[in-house]
This record gives structure tokens, sequence and C-alpha cells, in this order.
């Protein structure tokens, strides 16, 4: 994982100094992020949303005129809160929170249009596990290690 970030940073520095002053920008981005996960729950579970942080940096390359690269590389919490309820009695239920956490590596390319008012972005995002965790009150269980 930091082996990606360090070369996500390389490729940022090297672009941003082959490139004119005026050819390349760089920011912060910093946001939450709401995730949760789906699919088929085992009896008697819930799943419910986790708000995450995400930050990271971006830099942006003009490519041509009008034609952006943006790189954004960027650390993203994920996850869900997970409710099971005792088999058997529904008073007796256990909350629990997956913590998911992410290096993730946007790289997007921008079109601008009409004289640069509008624009239309595409892109991919590839994102690698750093941290995996099931929080219950006190109790963390690592669930990456394993």
């Amino acid at each position: 994982m930091r082996s990606a970030a360090l070369l996500s940073g390389l490729v940022m520095l090297l672009a941003a100094k082959a490139m004119p002053a005026q050819a390349a920008t760089a920011g912060v981005l910093l946001g939450l992020n709401r995730a949760s996960i789906s699919g088929d729950a085992p009896p008697k579970t819930e799943y419910s949303t986790r708000v995450g942080l995400a930050a990271g940096a971006q830099v942006e390359i003009c490519l041509a005129r009008g034609v952006f690269l943006s790189l954004q590389p960027m650390y993203v919490q994920r996850g869900a809160g997970v409710t099971v309820a005792d088999s058997t009695t529904e008073s007796r239920r256990r909350e629990e929170d997956l913590a998911l956490d992410y290096v993730a590596l946007p790289l997007v390319v921008r079109f601008a249009a009409m004289n640069g008012r509008t624009f239309v972005t595409g892109g991919i995002d590839t994102s690698f596990l750093s941290r995996a965790r099931l929080i219950n009150g006190d109790q963390v269980t690592d669930l990456k290690s394993g």
C-alpha cells in the first residue's frame, strides 16, 4: 500500500515538474464518504451505513487545450454497521462496526466545453485495502491479518 502511494506521489511530482507552471495545478481533497454493504444478510442481521473520512491530494495537468488529466490519491474510510439479534430473544442485540480503510488512486480525464463553463469527466478509481477491522465496543478484531 505504501509503495502505491509513493508511486502515485512520484508520478504527480514528475508530471508537475515536466509541465509549464500554468499547465498544472495542485490542491487538497477533504470530505466525507457514506458507505454500506448489501446482499443476503444472515437471519436476524441488519446492515446500516457508515460515514468516514476521505482526504487526499489532487494534481491536474493540462494535456491539450480543454483536456486535463487529474491524479487524486487519497485515504478513504468505508464500511458498514452490522446489527445481529440473538437467536433466542429479539431484545438482545449486538451492534458492530465494520471499518475498512483504503488507499485510493483515482485517475480522471476532464474535457472542457462551452468556453470552460461546463465539462465532462470520466476515469478509473483503483483502491487498495490497507486495514479492515470489526469493532464491538472496546473489542477490535483485525480482519486483514488472517
